[in-house]
């Protein structure tokens, strides 16, 4: 999914990058609302992520230029404030002008959710994709493991999530992968689930001790074998909550 960012904080740029990229995302970023603009026909974009306090008067103009070009259905615009909120008046315009969703951090559970359900009320392609993502338990049978793709010595850690695009993984010893760049090869790796262990291949994402990884050519059957076990284990969580309530 080819995502407009619109932002100069690095650290809100970075941030949209551990969680989305491995979901299937890719960014295309500008620091300059003018530049993007000019460009904005030929980017195209899915998505737009608009960083309100960058560029606080640039946001309204951004949003009614694009929808020139683009149906408001076919391309979300998401304002990225620090706390998720807006003033009653900026408020008022951002819901007159019919805004996707106001985003605070999508480090947060509650907000990552929000900005699913928002995508999925515009029946983007990536739907079904977005929403399969499955943080494991301690219970569940499942694993992952590579080989570091220079000194050859086996990686193992704690599984933080992952979807049919990809997973976040925490190492056992985060010195022996502090080396791994964005975009560097994982040629040998396995996540194993319920006992069925499935060979992969991967590119890092990004590298700040927690890794995040996107699949390479992930064959239809392991992506089958994935999305089954995540649907029955959403499921499984969603009996236990009403259970419990």
């Amino acid at each position: 999914m080819k995502s407009l960012l619109i932002m100069e904080n690095t650290a809100v740029k970075e941030e949209l990058e551990d969680r989305l990229l491995p979901l299937g995302f890719d960014f295309i970023h500008y620091t300059s609302p003018v530049k993007a603009m000019e460009n904005l026909e030929e980017i195209s974009p899915d998505v737009i992520f608009f960083n309100v306090q960058d560029f606080p008067r640039h946001w309204k103009p951004f949003m009614m230029f694009t929808y020139q070009f683009f149906s408001r259905e076919k391309v979300p615009f998401f304002l990225l404030t620090e706390n998720g909120e807006l003033s009653f008046e900026e408020a008022a315009k951002a819901s007159h002008l019919e805004v996707t969703g106001i985003i605070g951090s999508l480090g947060s559970p509650t907000e990552f959710d929000n900005f699913l359900r928002a995508l999925n009320r515009k029946n983007l392609l990536f739907e079904q994709r977005l929403t399969l993502r499955y943080t494991p338990h301690a219970f569940d049978n499942i694993c992952f493991m590579f080989t570091h793709p220079r000194h050859l010595k086996l990686i193992t850690g704690k599984l933080l999530d992952f979807s049919q695009g990809g997973l976040s993984f925490f190492p056992d010893n985060p010195h022996l992968t502090v080396d791994l760049l964005p975009e560097d090869k994982i040629d040998i790796a396995t996540l194993t689930i319920e006992d069925n262990p499935l060979d992969l291949q991967l590119s890092i994402v990004r590298n700040n001790e927690n890794l995040a990884l996107r699949y390479d050519g992930l064959p239809e059957s392991h992506k089958a074998k994935i999305i089954a076990y995540i649907k029955s284990s959403l499921n499984r969580d969603l009996q236990a909550r009403i259970q419990a309530g």
